[in-house]
């Protein structure tokens, strides 16, 4: 338990911190902390739906009430990566706001979102 939970939150951790140009600063800490614990419920999610899957009787029940609290966390994740990334990167924000892209990568979030 406490090596899965020290290696998801790690990556967790590192991948905000990335998304924000490898930012060091106190903004880019508290990002990577929002992220760790974000992609920590992803993966808290994907277990439970294993679980819910593959049990019943109470330990399913038990699963999807885990599924419903992690996937809000994963959600929130989703968004503040997806926010973030074009505002670190001008890059990145040429890429998704300039026409045509734009036309082409609009329906992404609404599909990541299903």
């Amino acid at each position: 338990l406490i090596g899965s939970a020290t290696a998801s939150l790690a990556q967790g951790y590192m991948l905000g911190v990335y998304v924000l140009g490898l930012d060091v600063g106190l903004g880019g800490m508290a990002f990577g902390a929002l992220v760790a614990l974000c992609l920590s419920a992803a993966y808290a999610a994907m277990g439970s739906a294993w679980l819910i899957y593959k049990t019943e009787g109470d330990l399913q029940v038990k699963a999807v009430r885990w599924l419903r609290v992690t996937l809000v966390l994963t959600a929130l994740g989703m968004v503040a990566v997806s926010l973030a990334t074009p505002f670190a990167s001008p890059r990145i924000f040429d890429k998704w706001f300039l026409w045509p892209q734009m036309l082409y990568l609009s329906p992404l979030p609404i599909l990541s979102a299903l």
